[in-house]
């Protein structure tokens, strides 16, 4: 490939644009071997392109093909090696945007899988919390129970006490009234002698009628008393009915709370 130079100043600034790319590209190649490069390399650089003299007109007019072409291959390489860069460049931003959706979906899943495990924990929280409510209510009806059932068996062993008072009272009752009518008895028996004493007295001393009035007498002091006694046991078996009735009364009327207590605590949830 050939070039033309049609001026003088054109072909300069040619030459100075050549310059320059030959400069970078030395440069390039100096970084790239050596793996590193500074200011200081680049200014020696410089200033050796600087030294050289810049060709004249008449010597522009036709130039070297081989320098051409080098400075054509050098074009060449560094435009192919700016497209690796570019389409590097490219892939790295498909790569990171596709990262970056992947990170995005991650923290997506990882929020819905947060919000699921708090949604458990509460329901866990709340499960317990009505487990502990259940739990109170369930000693509180225990302790319920518990006083009832002492309630219960105070009133039974109050009805058995009971029950034994009266058994007592009625024997020891029954007791009196035997030893009453023993008694009795025994008075009727002695007020008889003593009837049939002054009956005989009577009948040998002096006068029917003095015998007569004082055995009429007798028989009515006799009659008297025999009353007068049954009178008195009658009164007292009255009594001890009338407290037994009462007793009983009482005893079913306390046994009547006590079943309705035991059911309401039954029927109690």
């Amino acid at each position: 490939m050939k070039l033309t130079v049609p001026s003088h100043w054109l072909v300069r600034v040619v030459v100075q644009v050549l310059q320059t790319l030959l400069l970078a590209q030395v440069y390039l190649v100096l970084l790239e071997a050596s793996g590193r490069g500074s200011v200081r390399e680049l200014s020696q650089l410089q200033s050796c392109l600087k030294r050289q003299p810049l060709p004249s007109a008449s010597r522009h007019n036709t130039v070297a093909f081989p320098e051409n072409e080098k400075v054509e291959e050098l074009l060449f390489a560094e435009r192919e090696l700016s497209k690796s860069y570019e389409a590097r460049i490219k892939q790295l931003q498909q790569d990171l945007s596709v990262s970056k959706n992947d990170v995005m979906r991650i923290e997506f899943n990882m929020a819905e899988a947060l919000a699921i495990k708090n949604s458990e924990i509460e329901a866990l929280v709340s499960a317990t919390d009505g487990l502990k409510k259940e739990a109170a209510i369930s000693e509180g009806n225990m302790a319920s129970l518990q006083f009832g059932n002492s309630i219960i068996s105070f009133d039974q062993a109050n009805m058995e006490s009971m029950m034994r008072r009266r058994e007592l009272t009625k024997t020891r009752m029954m007791q009196a009234l035997r030893e009453e009518q023993a008694s009795a008895e025994r008075r009727a028996e002695e007020e008889h002698a003593a009837h049939n004493a002054s009956k005989m007295v009577c009948f040998h001393g002096k006068g029917s009628g003095i015998r007569t009035k004082s055995y009429r007498g007798l028989t009515t002091l006799a009659r008297i008393r025999v009353m007068e006694l049954r009178s008195e046991n009658i009164h007292s078996v009255k009594i001890v009915m009338c407290i037994y009735r009462k007793l009983l009364i009482y005893c079913k009327e306390k046994m009547y709370l006590i079943k309705h207590h035991s059911c309401s605590l039954d029927q109690a949830p």
